[in-house]
Formats: C-alpha cells, structure tokens, sequence
C-alpha cells in the first residue's frame, strides 16, 4: 500500500538495489472514520495536527485492506466520506543524514481522494483510486529534532461519483432462458 525510499533517482516502480533502499509501510495503521453529520470533523479539528489517536477512538487497520471489508460495524461496512489512517515510521538512520538521498513517499493506491501529511505537514494530494502515488518527502525528514521518527497521516474520501466509478460498461443479460426474470434489475 505504501513505502518509503531512499534513492538517489526514480523509477517507475522502486526495486530493492545496492543503492536504493525500500521501507514497507504495510500493516496496521491507525483508522477513524468521520461519523460527524458533515463529515468534515477531522479538517475542522485538524486531526492531522497530531496523533490520530489523541482526535478519539481509533481502530487498528490492515494496510492494505478495504476497510469497508473488514469491520463487522454495519456503520462503517457503508460508510462513505472521509476516513483517517496514521502511522508513525522510524526512517534509517543515512536516509535523514544524508542530504544526498532522496526519501520519496509512495502510496499504492487509495480510493477515491486522499491527502497526505507527513509529520503534520501538508504533502500530497491525489485524485483516482487506482493508481499508485508519490511525493518526494527528503526535506521534510532531513530538518528539525527527531527527523527519523515520521508521522504519516491519510484522508480518503471514498465518494462515489461517476467520474470516480471504475472504467466499463454493464451487459445487461436479457435471455430469459439463462437469466431469470429480474435477475438485472
């Protein structure tokens, strides 16, 4: 889902090498859902300003995951609008003393509109659910005290518009014989 890099160029998809380093960021992340009636508590309060958990009750989330499949809460199975994710990452050692890495945070995918802040700072954002993602983050982890301890926080909005709907067609299947009547709405 993502990773964090060290590298001292780019590439379209980052490989373990003598000279690039990768950190996995797969696992359990912090998770909140925004259940407040506008669904916009988590930008009005800022909860990306600090830990996630300090904003109220959190879960621990699967990354990667889908988390309207993992929760047996019919409210969050159905929820739609934004939800939080937090992980806190100790970075190595060379990739925040070296000023000569590039530290690059990549995200796989999320769906449908995230934005991304590392150590509370706004990095990223990205429309699209299906692609992967990056922000180039070296000045944010080679400055100030504890540069290797990094607090990164993700807003998802999973609105369903038809501009956010995966690409297709339906087949309706109209051959009674086959279908029963009813079976395509």
């Amino acid at each position: 889902w993502g990773c964090a890099l060290g590298l001292q160029g780019g590439m379209l998809y980052p490989q373990e090498s003598r000279s690039r380093e990768r950190k996995e960021l797969d696992g359990l992340w912090s998770f909140r859902a925004d259940f407040s009636d506008n669904r916009r508590r988590g930008f009005e309060e800022q909860w990306y300003r600090r830990p996630l958990r300090e904003s109220g009750p959190t879960l621990d989330m699967p990354v990667p995951s889908s988390f309207n499949d993992i929760s047996q809460d019919w409210r969050l199975r159905h929820f739609v609008g934004w939800v939080w994710y937090e992980r806190e990452v100790i970075l190595p050692e060379r990739w925040t003393q070296d000023l000569h890495t590039r530290v690059v945070l990549r995200i796989g995918s999320a769906h449908s509109y995230a934005i991304v802040w590392v150590n509370g700072v706004d990095t990223l954002e990205h429309e699209g659910g299906y692609l992967p993602f990056e922000a180039d983050i070296s000045n944010l982890v080679q400055v100030g005290p504890l540069p290797s301890r990094l607090r990164i926080t993700i807003a998802i909005n999973n609105t369903l518009t038809p501009t956010t709907l995966p690409p297709g067609t339906i087949q309706y299947m109209n051959d009674t014989s086959k279908y029963p009547k009813g079976y395509f709405w």
